[in-house]
C-alpha cells in the first residue's frame, strides 16, 4: 500500500484498514507488524486510518486448504474442478490449533489490549468456497463459551460481526 491510501480512504469515509500479508514469501517486515495496530497518518498530516494487520491470510491454507489446493493447482480441465469444498467433519481442519497458539500470546502482549481478534479464512488462492465454514463456526460456539467465533455474515451463529 502506498502513502496515498490514507487521504484517499479518509475522503471516502474509510477510517480502518485491515491488511493481511502472504504468509509464505514476499513478507519483508510484515510479520513484525502483525497484531500491532497504529494510526497511519497521511502525508497531509491530518488524515489517518487505523491500520491493523492480524497476521497472514494463509491460516486456512495451513489448516485445511493444503488438502484441496494441490488437487486444483494448474488444473485446466474444468470438469475436474470442484465447485465447493464440503466434508463430513467441518471442524476437523479448523482454527482450533491456531487459536490455542495465538490467544495466549496476544493475552500477554502489551501492544494488543483488545478483545477482538480479526482473522480471515481462505483455503488458498483461487480455491472453491468452503461451505463447511458455517457449520465449523457453529460447532466451535457450541463447544466453547469463549472465545465466541463469528463469521462475517453471521452464519453458524446467532449474530454477525
Amino acid at each position: 500500500m502506498s502513502w496515498g491510501v490514507v487521504p484517499a480512504a479518509n475522503q471516502l469515509g474509510i477510517f480502518y484498514c485491515l491488511s493481511l500479508f502472504n504468509g509464505y514469501d514476499r513478507t519483508g517486515l510484515s510479520p513484525e507488524m502483525s497484531f500491532k495496530p497504529f494510526w497511519w497518518i497521511g502525508p497531509d498530516g491530518k488524515s489517518k486510518v487505523l491500520f491493523l494487520q492480524p497476521g497472514a491470510y494463509t491460516l486456512g491454507t495451513l489448516a485445511k486448504g493444503k488438502y484441496f489446493w494441490p488437487k486444483l493447482a494448474g488444473q485446466l480441465d474444468r470438469d475436474k474442478l470442484i465447485p465447493v469444498v464440503q466434508t463430513d467433519c467441518p471442524r476437523e481442519n479448523f482454527i482450533d490449533a491456531y487459536l490455542a497458539e495465538m490467544l495466549p500470546k496476544l493475552e500477554k502482549d502489551k501492544d494488543y489490549p483488545y478483545e477482538v481478534f480479526p482473522m480471515t479464512w481462505c483455503m488458498a488462492d483461487n480455491t472453491p468456497i468452503d461451505v463447511d465454514l458455517p457449520d465449523a463456526v457453529k460447532s466451535w460456539n457450541e463447544e466453547y463459551a469463549y472465545p465466541h467465533v463469528r463469521d462475517l455474515y453471521g452464519h453458524g451463529n446467532d449474530a454477525g460481526v
